[in-house]
Protein backbone atom coordinates (compact mmCIF):
# COMPACT_ATOMS: atom_id res chain seq x y z
CA UNK A 1 0.00 0.00 0.00
CA UNK A 2 1.27 3.69 -0.54
CA UNK A 3 0.58 6.71 1.65
CA UNK A 4 -0.22 10.01 0.75
CA UNK A 5 -1.10 13.70 2.44
CA UNK A 6 -4.12 15.61 1.28
CA UNK A 7 -2.91 19.36 1.04
CA UNK A 8 -2.05 21.91 -1.26
CA UNK A 9 0.46 23.01 -2.81
CA UNK A 10 2.59 24.65 -0.21
CA UNK A 11 2.43 21.64 1.30
CA UNK A 12 4.63 19.47 -1.46
CA UNK A 13 7.97 19.66 0.14
CA UNK A 14 6.50 18.77 3.61
CA UNK A 15 5.16 15.59 2.03
CA UNK A 16 8.39 14.37 0.30
CA UNK A 17 10.82 15.32 3.61
CA UNK A 18 8.38 13.64 6.12
CA UNK A 19 8.32 10.61 4.07
CA UNK A 20 4.85 10.50 2.01
CA UNK A 21 4.38 8.52 -1.35
CA UNK A 22 2.74 10.87 -3.21
CA UNK A 23 0.47 14.36 -2.83
CA UNK A 24 -3.22 14.52 -2.85
CA UNK A 25 -4.46 18.09 -3.70
CA UNK A 26 -8.00 19.42 -3.82
CA UNK A 27 -9.71 19.59 -7.79
CA UNK A 28 -11.45 22.99 -6.99
CA UNK A 29 -8.76 24.63 -5.88
CA UNK A 30 -6.14 23.45 -8.78
CA UNK A 31 -8.96 24.33 -11.20
CA UNK A 32 -9.17 27.90 -9.52
CA UNK A 33 -5.58 28.85 -9.86
CA UNK A 34 -4.65 31.59 -12.53
CA UNK A 35 -2.10 30.27 -15.30
CA UNK A 36 0.36 32.03 -13.19
CA UNK A 37 0.19 29.82 -10.02
CA UNK A 38 -0.74 26.73 -11.69
CA UNK A 39 2.71 27.50 -13.83
CA UNK A 40 4.72 27.95 -10.74
CA UNK A 41 3.14 24.90 -9.28
CA UNK A 42 4.33 22.64 -12.19
CA UNK A 43 7.65 24.10 -11.53
CA UNK A 44 7.52 22.97 -8.20
CA UNK A 45 6.54 19.80 -9.09
CA UNK A 46 9.69 19.15 -11.09
CA UNK A 47 11.61 19.85 -7.83
CA UNK A 48 9.88 16.96 -5.68
CA UNK A 49 10.71 13.11 -5.86
CA UNK A 50 7.32 12.57 -5.22
CA UNK A 51 3.90 13.76 -7.46
CA UNK A 52 0.61 14.28 -7.67
CA UNK A 53 -1.48 11.11 -7.76
CA UNK A 54 -4.72 11.27 -6.40
CA UNK A 55 -6.93 14.68 -6.16
CA UNK A 56 -9.89 15.29 -3.53
CA UNK A 57 -12.56 17.78 -3.70
CA UNK A 58 -13.94 17.20 -7.19
CA UNK A 59 -16.47 20.73 -6.93
CA UNK A 60 -16.16 24.11 -5.82
CA UNK A 61 -19.12 24.32 -3.46
CA UNK A 62 -21.00 27.28 -5.21
CA UNK A 63 -21.33 24.56 -8.40
CA UNK A 64 -24.36 23.37 -7.58
CA UNK A 65 -24.90 20.09 -9.13
CA UNK A 66 -29.10 19.12 -7.94
CA UNK A 67 -31.85 21.09 -7.73
CA UNK A 68 -33.59 23.61 -9.33
CA UNK A 69 -30.40 26.43 -8.87
CA UNK A 70 -28.26 23.27 -10.30
CA UNK A 71 -25.35 24.69 -13.08
CA UNK A 72 -26.14 23.98 -16.54
CA UNK A 73 -24.85 20.95 -17.96
CA UNK A 74 -22.30 23.40 -20.15
CA UNK A 75 -20.75 25.07 -17.48
CA UNK A 76 -20.33 21.51 -15.67
CA UNK A 77 -18.41 20.31 -18.82
CA UNK A 78 -16.51 23.46 -18.89
CA UNK A 79 -15.08 23.17 -15.27
CA UNK A 80 -14.52 19.57 -15.29
CA UNK A 81 -12.02 19.97 -18.91
CA UNK A 82 -10.62 22.35 -17.15
CA UNK A 83 -10.08 21.01 -14.39
CA UNK A 84 -9.15 17.24 -15.49
CA UNK A 85 -6.61 18.63 -18.09
CA UNK A 86 -4.50 20.40 -15.25
CA UNK A 87 -5.05 17.44 -13.45
CA UNK A 88 -3.15 15.36 -16.38
CA UNK A 89 -0.67 17.88 -16.29
CA UNK A 90 0.45 16.82 -13.02
CA UNK A 91 -0.56 13.49 -13.65
CA UNK A 92 -3.06 12.74 -11.59
CA UNK A 93 -5.47 9.85 -12.74
CA UNK A 94 -8.27 9.66 -9.68
CA UNK A 95 -10.40 12.34 -8.60
CA UNK A 96 -12.56 12.03 -5.38
CA UNK A 97 -16.19 12.81 -5.63
CA UNK A 98 -17.03 13.81 -2.36
CA UNK A 99 -18.27 17.79 -2.52
CA UNK A 100 -21.03 17.68 0.02
CA UNK A 101 -22.37 21.26 -0.77
CA UNK A 102 -22.45 20.36 -4.40
CA UNK A 103 -24.08 17.51 -4.67
CA UNK A 104 -26.41 18.19 -1.67
CA UNK A 105 -30.49 17.48 -2.39
CA UNK A 106 -32.24 20.92 -1.29
CA UNK A 107 -35.37 21.11 0.70
CA UNK A 108 -38.61 20.14 -1.80
CA UNK A 109 -36.45 17.74 -3.43
CA UNK A 110 -37.26 14.16 -3.24
CA UNK A 111 -34.55 10.75 -2.84
CA UNK A 112 -35.47 9.61 -6.03
CA UNK A 113 -35.28 12.82 -7.73
CA UNK A 114 -32.43 13.90 -6.54
CA UNK A 115 -30.10 11.01 -7.46
CA UNK A 116 -31.83 11.20 -10.92
CA UNK A 117 -30.60 14.12 -11.10
CA UNK A 118 -27.39 13.47 -9.66
CA UNK A 119 -26.75 10.18 -12.14
CA UNK A 120 -26.91 12.44 -15.02
CA UNK A 121 -24.58 14.45 -13.92
CA UNK A 122 -22.29 12.26 -12.70
CA UNK A 123 -22.40 10.21 -16.31
CA UNK A 124 -21.69 13.29 -17.84
CA UNK A 125 -18.51 14.12 -16.06
CA UNK A 126 -17.54 10.35 -16.23
CA UNK A 127 -17.39 10.68 -19.35
CA UNK A 128 -15.42 13.89 -19.48
CA UNK A 129 -12.99 12.16 -17.10
CA UNK A 130 -12.27 9.41 -19.73
CA UNK A 131 -10.96 11.62 -22.02
CA UNK A 132 -8.34 12.20 -19.93
CA UNK A 133 -7.56 8.82 -18.25
CA UNK A 134 -9.32 9.99 -15.04
CA UNK A 135 -11.21 7.85 -12.55
CA UNK A 136 -13.81 8.93 -10.33
CA UNK A 137 -14.32 8.08 -6.52
CA UNK A 138 -17.33 8.35 -5.08
CA UNK A 139 -16.56 9.46 -1.38
CA UNK A 140 -18.91 8.64 1.36
CA UNK A 141 -19.76 11.64 3.57
CA UNK A 142 -21.15 11.65 7.14
CA UNK A 143 -24.44 13.29 7.20
CA UNK A 144 -23.41 16.75 8.64
CA UNK A 145 -21.66 16.84 5.37
CA UNK A 146 -24.35 15.31 2.62
CA UNK A 147 -27.72 14.34 2.90
CA UNK A 148 -26.97 11.70 0.05
CA UNK A 149 -24.00 8.50 -0.47
CA UNK A 150 -23.20 8.76 3.23
CA UNK A 151 -22.22 4.87 3.16
CA UNK A 152 -19.76 3.22 1.14
CA UNK A 153 -22.39 0.85 0.24
CA UNK A 154 -24.57 3.33 -0.84
CA UNK A 155 -22.11 4.93 -2.87
CA UNK A 156 -21.52 1.44 -4.01
CA UNK A 157 -24.94 0.70 -5.23
CA UNK A 158 -24.61 4.67 -6.95
CA UNK A 159 -21.59 3.63 -8.67
CA UNK A 160 -23.68 0.53 -9.99
CA UNK A 161 -26.31 2.45 -11.55
CA UNK A 162 -24.30 5.31 -13.13
CA UNK A 163 -22.70 2.10 -15.38
CA UNK A 164 -19.02 3.90 -16.17
CA UNK A 165 -16.19 1.88 -16.05
CA UNK A 166 -14.46 5.00 -14.79
CA UNK A 167 -16.47 5.57 -11.75
CA UNK A 168 -15.84 3.61 -8.33
CA UNK A 169 -15.48 3.71 -4.60
CA UNK A 170 -13.57 4.87 -2.15
CA UNK A 171 -13.14 3.75 1.90
CA UNK A 172 -13.09 6.89 3.88
CA UNK A 173 -12.41 5.50 7.67
CA UNK A 174 -13.41 9.37 9.19
CA UNK A 175 -17.10 9.06 7.67
CA UNK A 176 -17.61 5.10 7.73
CA UNK A 177 -17.00 5.73 11.54
CA UNK A 178 -18.93 8.99 11.73
CA UNK A 179 -21.94 6.96 10.60
CA UNK A 180 -21.52 4.07 12.71
CA UNK A 181 -21.14 2.34 9.12
CA UNK A 182 -19.95 -1.31 9.80
CA UNK A 183 -16.19 -1.44 8.67
CA UNK A 184 -17.06 -5.15 7.38
CA UNK A 185 -18.90 -3.49 4.78
CA UNK A 186 -15.21 -3.11 3.31
CA UNK A 187 -15.65 -6.56 2.65
CA UNK A 188 -19.04 -6.82 1.28
CA UNK A 189 -18.26 -4.16 -1.42
CA UNK A 190 -14.90 -6.05 -2.83
CA UNK A 191 -13.35 -3.32 -4.56
CA UNK A 192 -11.92 -0.05 -3.99
CA UNK A 193 -10.03 2.52 -5.98
CA UNK A 194 -8.60 4.91 -3.36
CA UNK A 195 -9.17 5.32 0.66
CA UNK A 196 -8.78 7.97 2.69
CA UNK A 197 -7.77 8.01 6.61
CA UNK A 198 -8.48 10.06 9.59
CA UNK A 199 -9.47 9.04 13.47
CA UNK A 200 -12.75 8.33 15.09
CA UNK A 201 -14.22 11.90 16.82
CA UNK A 202 -10.59 14.30 15.58
CA UNK A 203 -10.37 13.94 12.49
CA UNK A 204 -6.70 13.76 13.49
CA UNK A 205 -3.63 11.70 12.03
CA UNK A 206 -3.85 8.20 13.02
CA UNK A 207 -1.16 8.41 15.29
CA UNK A 208 -1.36 5.23 17.57
CA UNK A 209 -2.96 2.15 17.52
CA UNK A 210 -6.94 1.31 18.28
CA UNK A 211 -9.91 -1.09 17.24
CA UNK A 212 -10.79 1.04 14.39
CA UNK A 213 -7.09 1.12 12.50
CA UNK A 214 -7.21 -2.79 13.33
CA UNK A 215 -10.32 -3.58 11.40
CA UNK A 216 -9.83 -1.05 9.06
CA UNK A 217 -6.84 -2.06 7.81
CA UNK A 218 -7.86 -5.82 7.95
CA UNK A 219 -10.86 -5.23 5.98
CA UNK A 220 -7.99 -3.55 2.92
CA UNK A 221 -6.18 -6.84 3.46
CA UNK A 222 -9.13 -8.98 3.37
CA UNK A 223 -9.99 -7.86 -0.20
CA UNK A 224 -6.35 -7.73 -1.41
CA UNK A 225 -6.38 -3.85 -1.73
CA UNK A 226 -2.77 -2.87 -2.01
CA UNK A 227 -3.34 0.66 -3.82
CA UNK A 228 -3.20 4.20 -2.47
CA UNK A 229 -4.24 5.35 1.30
CA UNK A 230 -4.46 9.01 2.06
CA UNK A 231 -4.65 10.92 5.56
CA UNK A 232 -7.53 13.11 5.61
CA UNK A 233 -7.41 14.84 8.78
CA UNK A 234 -6.24 17.78 10.83
CA UNK A 235 -3.01 18.13 13.35
CA UNK A 236 -1.93 20.22 15.85
CA UNK A 237 1.77 19.17 15.07
CA UNK A 238 2.39 17.97 11.48
CA UNK A 239 6.08 17.19 11.44
CA UNK A 240 5.27 14.93 15.07
CA UNK A 241 2.06 13.32 13.98
CA UNK A 242 2.87 12.66 10.56
CA UNK A 243 5.94 10.34 10.95
CA UNK A 244 3.85 8.79 13.97
CA UNK A 245 0.82 7.95 11.06
CA UNK A 246 2.69 6.85 8.64
CA UNK A 247 4.62 4.32 11.25
CA UNK A 248 1.30 2.69 12.36
CA UNK A 249 -0.20 2.34 8.97
CA UNK A 250 2.85 1.02 7.79
CA UNK A 251 2.97 -1.12 10.75
CA UNK A 252 -0.54 -2.90 9.84
CA UNK A 253 0.39 -3.33 6.61
CA UNK A 254 3.23 -5.61 7.49
CA UNK A 255 1.41 -7.85 10.43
Amino acid sequence: MRFGLCGKGEDWEAAERLGFDYLELPVNWLEGLDDQAFGALLEEGKKRSIKVERCNLLFPKNLLLVGPEKAGEAAVVSYARHAFSRMRKLNADLAVFGSGKSRNFPAGLSYGEGMEELLKVTRLVADVAREYGITIALEELNRNESNCLTSLTECALFAAWVGRDNVSVLADMYHMVSEQEPLTDISLVGRLSHAHIAVRGTRGYPTVKDADLELFFQQLGAIGYEGTLSIEGKTADRELDAPSALSVMRGYCHE
